[in-house]
Formats: C-alpha cells, sequence, structure tokens
C-alpha cells in the first residue's frame, strides 16, 4: 500500500514540477517515476506531511540521488 501511494505522490510531483525524465538523466517516465516514487518513500521515512517540507526533501532527495538534476533556480511550478 505504501508504493501505491508513494507511486502517487510521484505523480502528483511529477505534474505539479513539471518534471521529466531528461531533467535527471533519463531516457523514458518510467523510470523516473520510479526514482521519484523513491524519493516520495524516503520523504515518508522522514516523516514529512506538510507539502511544502515535502518538496524541498524531494528536491534535495533528487539532487543528491540523481545522476543529473537541473539547477535550483531552473524548477518551475506548474500546478
Amino acid at each position: 500500500m505504501a508504493s501505491l501511494l508513494a507511486w502517487s505522490a510521484a505523480e502528483d510531483y511529477r505534474r505539479s514540477w513539471g518534471v521529466q525524465p531528461q531533467d535527471y538523466g533519463m531516457g523514458q517516465q518510467e523510470p523516473l517515476m520510479r526514482h521519484l516514487m523513491h524519493g516520495q518513500l524516503a520523504a515518508n521515512r522522514e516523516g514529512l506531511h506538510d507539502l511544502d517540507q515535502r518538496d524541498a526533501f524531494i528536491r534535495v532527495w533528487l539532487a543528491k540521488n540523481s545522476s543529473v538534476a537541473p539547477p535550483e533556480e531552473s524548477v518551475e511550478v506548474w500546478a
């Protein structure tokens, strides 16, 4: 159940921030979604429920755990 909720949160994050696979050095959507899901699971382990704190954590997590990450100033909110 936790994985399904994390996948849903990852999809919301992807849509809200306009994340594309190439932003994180990936060629396809599904590997990106798995990667975002792992970020969401990490946020769960940290006990983050506030959306702003959670999004900030995810951005840092992605920067640390991705082969490529966009610079912070280039991130745009799409929601």
